[in-house]
C-alpha cells in the first residue's frame, strides 16, 4: 500500500492541496473508497497531470551500451529508462529525464512511444527523445497510463472519466474510445496494455477487484482472466508481450522482479530482475521487435592537405557522422610521425548525427622543403570495433621541382625532312605548378606542341618537339635545340636535343656529246660528266658495255658533294666497219657508298665511208721563168 505517496503527491504543490480539498467532496466514481491505496494514488496523479500544466522537459538521450528488446521505465525523471536483454537479465540505459507512464513500440517508424503524464513522446531507437504533444479526449488533455501499438494504430488505456481502450491519432494526438469495459468501473483498473503481434489479441494488467491479473480485453469490452497475479502481487502497471511471453512490469522494488507469463504454455515461467531500487506510482513497458542493429562511422573528408613552414602549427577540421542505426560512442586516435593531437578522445553521437572536431599538427622546426607527414586519424565504435573509419591529413613543406626527360636526346634524318622528339615534363615536387615551355639555341626551324603545362605533384605529361632538317644540310651537319620548362615559382629544368643530317647519295651521268662518227680503224672519244647530287663526297665505279672496244679513262672517280667530274670514253671503230655501221655504248656509274645509287648514259659511235681507192698520176708542175 502506498498511501504515504498519495499524501506526498497531494501536499507537494498548490495543485495538490487543491486536489486534496476536491477529493474530500469528490464523487465516489473518481476516488473510490473500496480501491486500494495504489489505485487511488495513480488516479490522483493522473488527475493532477490533466489539471496542472507543467513545463516540457527536453532532456538529451544517453548513449545506450546496447539495444535489448524489453523496454521498461517508471515515473521518475531521475531514474533512466532501460532496455533489458531477457536472456541474461542485462540492463542497458536507454535515456534519462522522462517519466514513463505507458509505452509501446512503433515498428513502422522504429521508435518507442511513451506517455509522460498527458504528453506523448517518441524515442527513435538509439536517438534523442522528442515531444510530440498532449493527448486529448474531446479537446481536453488526457492521460493514458497504458499504450499498445498494432498494425499502424496506437492504442491507449484510460483510467479516468470514461475508462476503456482508445485509439490515438499520432498526428493530431486526439484519442477516441473504441472499447468500453463491460464490468463495473469500480472493479476495473487497467493501466498497462499490450498486443500480441503473433495473434493480434489485446491484453492488459488489471489491478481491479474482479478478474485481477493478466486479462484478455475483448472487443465487446468483456475481460477474460488469463492468469491471476502471483501471490503477494496486487499492483502491476506495465505490460510488454514478445516472443509468446507476457512481461508484467511493476513500479515497486518489493519484490525486485517482473513476472514472466508464457502465453503458449499458459503458465508463469520465470522472473526478470527489476533495474530500479525505489518504488514509484507508474511503470511502463514495451517489447521492441528485434531489429538488426547496425554500427557505423564516417570521417570526412577522406583526405586533406596543407602546406606549412618549419615550426608551424597546422589545424585540420574533420566531420564525424554516426552512420549506424543506434547511438554510439566513438574513440578517436591518430598515428603520425610529426606530433599530432585530436581535440577530444571520444565523441558520442545519435544515429545519423554528425559533429566536427579538430586535429593539430606541429611541424618540426628542422623540417626542410620536400618533407611531409601524413597523419591517419581513426574513429572506432566502442560498441563494435569493426565499425571504424579513417582520414588522412597530409602536411608538407612546399618543394617546387621539375624534370625534363626526352625519350631520345639525338635523332638523325634526311635533309628536307623533320625529326620529332617526345619529351616528358614531370612535376617532381610536392606542389601543383604550371610550367612555361620554350625552345632556344637552335638554328634550324623547331616547334613545340604546347607552350604551358599544368601538373600536379608526381604527374607527368609529354610534349613534342619538331626539328626541320634543311634540304641543303650536309651529311653529318647537326643542330642543337634546348627545351626549358620554367615553373611559376622559378623551378626549371632543360634538355638538349641534337638533330643530325643523314648522308644522302646521288649521281647523274650526262654525255657532253652523245654521238660521234669517224672512219673505220679510227677511234672517237666521248666526254661524260659525272655530277654528285648527294650531300657528301662519294667515289663512283664506272663501267662501259659495248660491242666495239670502249675504254674508260678511269674506272673509279671521286666527286665532292654538289660537284662534277669529266670522264672520257674512247671507242675504237673497227677497220672492217662499213659506212653507217654504229655501236651503242652504255656507260654505268655506281656509288661505292650506296650500291643502289646508279646512273647511266648512252653513247653512239658510227663508222663513216672510206675514201675511193682509184689510182692517180701526179705530174710535176713546171713553171716557166
Amino acid at each position: 500500500m502506498k498511501t504515504h505517496r498519495l499524501l506526498k503527491l497531494l501536499f507537494g504543490s498548490f495543485a495538490g492541496l487543491l486536489l486534496f480539498a476536491v477529493m474530500l467532496v469528490w464523487p465516489a466514481a473518481v476516488v473510490r473508497s473500496q480501491e486500494g491505496g495504489e489505485t487511488a494514488v495513480e488516479r490522483a496523479k493522473a488527475l493532477a497531470a490533466e489539471q496542472e500544466a507543467r513545463p516540457h522537459r527536453h532532456m538529451p538521450a544517453i548513449a545506450p551500451a546496447g539495444l535489448a528488446p524489453l523496454f521498461v521505465g517508471i515515473d521518475n525523471i531521475n531514474i533512466p529508462a532501460y532496455t533489458i536483454d531477457v536472456t541474461n537479465n542485462t540492463f542497458y540505459t536507454a535515456f534519462l529525464g522522462a517519466e514513463i507512464w505507458g509505452a509501446a513500440y512503433d515498428p513502422d517508424n522504429e521508435r518507442l512511444l511513451y506517455m509522460d503524464g498527458t504528453e506523448l513522446w517518441e524515442w527513435p531507437l538509439g536517438g534523442t527523445i522528442n515531444l510530440l504533444g498532449n493527448v486529448t479526449v474531446n479537446g481536453a488533455i488526457a492521460t493514458m497510463p497504458g499504450l499498445a501499438y498494432d498494425n499502424g494504430t496506437l492504442y491507449g488505456a484510460r483510467t479516468l472519466a470514461t475508462e476503456g481502450i482508445y485509439t490515438i491519432d499520432v498526428t493530431t494526438l486526439a484519442a477516441t474510445i473504441v472499447i468500453t469495459y463491460a464490468q463495473a468501473p469500480a472493479t476495473v483498473d487497467i493501466g498497462g496494455i499490450a498486443i500480441d503481434a503473433a495473434t493480434g489479441l489485446l491484453y492488459g494488467v488489471n489491478d481491479g477487484s474482479v478478474s485481477r491479473g493478466l486479462v484478455q480485453i475483448n472487443p465487446d469490452g468483456t475481460l477474460t482472466l488469463v492468469a491471476p497475479y502471483l501471490s503477494g502481487e496486487d499492483d502491476v502497471d506495465g505490460l510488454a508481450i514478445g516472443d509468446g511471453k507476457a512481461y508484467l512490469i511493476t513500479d515497486d522494488n518489493t519484490p525486485p522482479y517482473f513476472n514472466v507469463y508464457d502465453l503458449n504454455a499458459m503458465a508463469y515461467t520465470g522472473t526478470i530482475a527489476n533495474p530500479w531500487t525505489i518504488s514509484e506510482i507508474f511503470a511502463g513497458g514495451a517489447w521492441i521487435d528485434p531489429l538488426p542493429v547496425a554500427y557505423g562511422v564516417d570521417l570526412s573528408p577522406d583526405s586533406q592537405s596543407q602546406t606549412a613552414a618549419a615550426g608551424d602549427t597546422v589545424t585540420y577540421t574533420l566531420t564525424i557522422e554516426n552512420s549506424g542505426s543506434v547511438s554510439d560512442t566513438f574513440a578517436l586516435s591518430v598515428v603520425s610521425s610529426w606530433a599530432t593531437a585530436v581535440s577530444t578522445a571520444t565523441i558520442w553521437l545519435d544515429a545519423g548525427e554528425s559533429t566536427t572536431f579538430t586535429a593539430v599538427v606541429d611541424v618540426p622546426g628542422n623540417a626542410v622543403p620536400g618533407d611531409m607527414d601524413t597523419a591517419t586519424v581513426t574513429a572506432v565504435s566502442q560498441a563494435d570495433p569493426t565499425a571504424a573509419d579513417s582520414a588522412a591529413l597530409t602536411t608538407l613543406i612546399p618543394l617546387y621541382e621539375v624534370a625534363v626527360t626526352p625519350v631520345a636526346a639525338a635523332l638523325a634524318g634526311d635533309p628536307g625532312t623533320a625529326a620529332m622528339y617526345t619529351v616528358w615534363v614531370s612535376n617532381t615536387g610536392n606542389m601543383t605548378d604550371t610550367y612555361d615551355l620554350a625552345l632556344s639555341g637552335n638554328v634550324w626551324n623547331a616547334a613545340l606542341s604546347a607552350s604551358t603545362l599544368p601538373l600536379s605533384p608526381g604527374t607527368s605529361a609529354s610534349v613534342t618537339v619538331t626539328v626541320e632538317i634543311p634540304a641543303a644540310a650536309l651529311a653529318g651537319e647537326s643542330d642543337v635545340v634546348t627545351l626549358t620548362a620554367l615553373g611559376q615559382t622559378g623551378a626549371s629544368d632543360s634538355a638538349s636535343l641534337t638533330t643530325t643530317a643523314n648522308a644522302v647519295y646521288g649521281v647523274v651521268a650526262a654525255a657532253v656529246t652523245s654521238t660521234l662518227s669517224d672512219l673505220p680503224g679510227t677511234a672517237v672519244t666521248f666526254t661524260v660528266q659525272l655530277t654528285n647530287t648527294g650531300n657528301v663526297t662519294d667515289t663512283f665505279t664506272l663501267g662501259a658495255n659495248s660491242t666495239w672496244t670502249a675504254t674508260l679513262s678511269t674506272l673509279s672517280q671521286t666527286v665532292g658533294y654538289d660537284a662534277s667530274a669529266l670522264v672520257q670514253v674512247v671507242v675504237h671503230i673497227p677497220p672492217t666497219a662499213v659506212e653507217g655501221e654504229s655501236d651503242v655504248i652504255t656507260v654505268t656509274v655506281m656509288s661505292q657508298a650506296d650500291g643502289a645509287v646508279t646512273a647511266t648514259t648512252v653513247l653512239t659511235a658510227t663508222a663513216l665511208a672510206l675514201p675511193p681507192t682509184d689510182a692517180y698520176i701526179y705530174l710535176p708542175l713546171v713553171l716557166k721563168p
